[in-house]
């Protein structure tokens, strides 16, 4: 019985010896036997490594976000150069130096009233010599205004055709032109003064711009709206010419003495206006 038993313990080690030698076990080559205390790291193993984003060089200025030693983003600086610091807000923009306010219009002289005493009337646009600006009409303040064309046409006669032959009469005269709605607003001023001062030696004389109102447009508004004072239509421009009129309307107003006193659009200083004529009218 003792020699069966260690003739089969014989074969098993022979067994076990050869197939250790011809790789019989080879398919377990490399395994750890298990370990319960290396659980935790077999995990953190198994799980894939962090991806980190990768610079891309066909794209300029592109840096990878999240790689291990890149500095955090920062915002541009502004383009007027100001840093924020501690989030202070950025500082004011400098205050824009205004230019120095034009000196006031004081050509315009001072005449007597009716009421005694003197009104000085704002004189509208700045006139020649008195302003940097391109004049809209003469000056002739204090002196003797030119004389009027001699090619217009009176489609209403005055006193005289010719402001030398108006002299000793206080001379209100307006250039305008039939189709301006602006010069339109004096029309009942200049109806007005001719009716009430007509007869104390006031003359109302209108000069139509004839490059910009013909001459049947002119006569129709004589016709429908009753005009009686001076009319004369300046088909050529040769008044204005005489006198640079370049803004409408544009009045002077003329002494008995044929001086000019005040000059410069009478919109909205007609009361003025007419306190002047007065003024002028009570003096002989």
């Amino acid at each position: 019985m003792r020699r069966p038993l260690r003739l089969l313990s014989v074969l098993l080690a022979a067994l076990a010896l050869t197939g250790c030698e011809s790789g019989m076990f080879d398919d377990f080559d490399g395994l750890e036997p298990p370990s319960f205390g290396k659980r935790k790291d077999k995990r953190k193993a198994d799980r894939p490594p962090k991806e980190t984003a990768k610079a891309d060089p066909s794209v300029p200025g592109w840096e990878p976000v999240g790689a291990e030693g890149s500095p955090p983003p920062q915002d541009p600086p502004p383009a007027s150069g100001w840093e924020p610091v501690d989030g202070a807000p950025p500082p004011p923009p400098p205050p824009v130096a205004l230019p120095p306010a034009p000196p006031p219009g004081t050509y315009q002289p001072a005449v007597p009233t009716a009421k005694g005493g003197t009104v000085a009337l704002p004189p509208g646009h700045q006139a020649a010599g008195t302003s940097p600006t391109d004049p809209l009409y003469g000056s002739y303040v204090g002196t003797t205004p030119p004389a009027l064309g001699t090619d217009g046409k009176w489609l209403v006669p005055g006193l005289a055709s010719t402001l030398e032959g108006m002299r000793g009469q206080v001379v209100f005269l307006m250039f305008a032109f039939q189709t301006c709605p602006s010069c339109a607003q004096m029309t009942p001023y200049l109806k007005q003064w001719h009716e009430m001062y007509g007869p104390q030696g006031l003359s109302v004389v209108y000069v139509n711009n004839g490059r910009m109102a013909t001459e049947a447009e002119a006569t129709k508004a004589i016709r429908e709206q009753g005009l009686r004072f001076a009319y004369l239509h300046d088909a050529e421009g040769s008044s204005l010419h005489a006198f640079s009129i370049r803004a409408f309307p544009t009045a002077y107003v003329i002494d008995r003495a044929g001086k000019v006193v005040w000059e410069g659009t009478p919109l909205a200083v007609e009361a003025q206006v007419q306190e002047l004529l007065v003024g002028l009218l009570a003096t002989k």
